[in-house]
């Protein structure tokens, strides 16, 4: 515990050295467009019992933290099918390693990441929800408006299931707002 402790201080305490070459940047993300595909491509489509997960959602709010190389990230997509209560919504948790490139001439800046981290389905019957590991990766594209402001669009990827056991897609394509610290 002590040793924890210990680099968990030295890391603390190293971090503003860091901060001087990597900018902290904070991402807002809103999608209208998002689907999951179930990922049972057996005969018997419902043997394994993934169709569940085949929805298409109404709309996502999410937010990524990143400190060059590395991000954590949160997603919340919901699913209203009558329009009076949600069937079903997906909330997943990720970390992994992003890349950010800025080309000052254009202001353009092009990010990248790739990540594991897990999802939460939740459906109407609650016998069905679960928690999911996924593999995921985003790319974006946007402008620079000014020093501390990023507008941006981009696409994630999610691949959910145990490894061997693929159960579902989910593709999303969203519009970005970001802040750099």
């Amino acid at each position: 515990m002590k040793f924890t402790m210990t680099v968990l201080v030295m890391v603390l305490a190293g971090m503003p050295v860091l901060a001087q070459n990597s900018p902290l940047y904070l991402q807002l993300k809103y999608s209208p467009l998002a689907t999951v595909n179930d990922g049972d491509d057996s005969p018997d489509y419902f043997a394994r019992d993934y169709h569940p997960y085949d929805t298409n959602y109404d709309h996502t709010l999410g937010a990524k933290l990143i400190y060059d190389p590395v991000y954590i990230a949160v997603q919340h997509n919901i699913a209203n099918r009558d329009n009076s209560t949600s069937d079903a919504t997906l909330e997943t948790i990720s970390m992994g390693l992003a890349g950010f490139n800025y080309e000052r001439l254009a202001g353009l800046y092009l990010m990248g990441s790739i990540g594991i981290g897990a999802g939460q389905f939740t459906f109407d019957e609650s016998e069905k929800n679960d928690w999911e590991t996924l593999l995921e990766a985003s790319a974006e594209i946007g402008f620079r408006v000014q020093e501390h402001f990023l507008l941006g669009m981009g696409i994630d990827y999610q691949r959910f299931g145990e490894f061997g056991d693929h159960k579902a897609n989910y593709w999303n394509l969203y519009l970005a707002a970001g802040i750099v610290f």
